[in-house]
């Protein structure tokens, strides 16, 4: 028999959940899929905190694997992710996915890239519909994740895109802005939306934004303050989900 949680945290790595492991009561400790899966208690709800590793593929093969012997009313990714230049976020805010997309999975042409839909081969499908570099997120939660998150920083909401290849300079930056109306930048959060939809959990994403996207300037990024809200965003959102039931 699975073992049922209210909610399934996953991140990359171990800094973006060390605040929201520390709150967690009756605390477990295991291995699933080769990763980490730490479970426990939040006020009155079962938390999972998975860690998958970076990157699209630790991210799906981590999740696929804990959503085999988990089962989770909701998937959470919770991390620190580069934010475009149009989003007008600075480093330590906070965005939430509105949607996630494969912003590098096709075919490049001389005018650039086509995605899977353009190709016309999906990345998933299910009675219901077919997926190309688009998946989409829980709207009620992505509200209530807002709601938690705008009570203490400044929050915005929009579309994430995922890449393989961390975006280093200004014309790439442009180029995925535009072409995706993007706010935010991270290397899981499509393939972790992927995993949810063929596993048929519900998803949403929160990420404290570490620096912008664009040429590489290490002296202007925030990682640690950057986790840390995002952690204390997502703590907010678990108590107060917890007070709804």
């Amino acid at each position: 028999m699975k073992q049922r949680f209210d909610l399934l945290v996953a991140a990359a790595v171990p800094l973006e959940t060390e605040i929201l492991r520390g709150r967690l009561t009756a605390l477990e400790s295991r291995t699933v899929g080769h990763r980490s899966l730490v479970t426990g208690v939040v006020g009155d709800l079962s938390v999972g905190v998975l860690t998958t590793g970076v990157g699209k593929a630790n991210a799906a093969m981590a999740i696929g694997a804990a959503l085999e012997v988990v089962d989770a009313t909701l998937l959470l990714v919770c991390g620190i992710g580069g934010a475009y230049p149009g989003s007008g976020l600075s480093p330590g805010e906070l965005a939430v996915a509105s949607e996630e997309i494969y912003g590098d999975e096709g075919a490049e042409t001389p005018d650039g890239l086509i995605d899977f839909e353009e190709i016309g081969i999906p990345l998933w499908e299910d009675p219901s519909m077919k997926y190309f570099n688009r998946f989409p997120v829980d709207r009620d939660t992505a509200a209530a994740l807002i709601r938690a998150a705008g009570e203490a920083v400044r929050t915005v909401s929009g579309p994430f895109v995922t890449v393989s290849t961390v975006t280093g300079s200004r014309d790439r930056a442009a180029d995925l802005e535009r072409r995706f109306g993007a706010v935010c930048e991270s290397m899981e959060g499509a393939a972790a939306a992927h995993a949810a939809a063929v596993w048929g959990v519900a998803f949403a994403e929160i990420r404290g934004i570490s620096n912008a996207v664009g040429p590489r300037d290490r002296s202007s990024w925030r990682i640690e303050k950057a986790a840390s809200e995002v952690q204390e965003a997502v703590i907010r959102f678990v108590s107060g989900r917890g007070r709804e039931r």
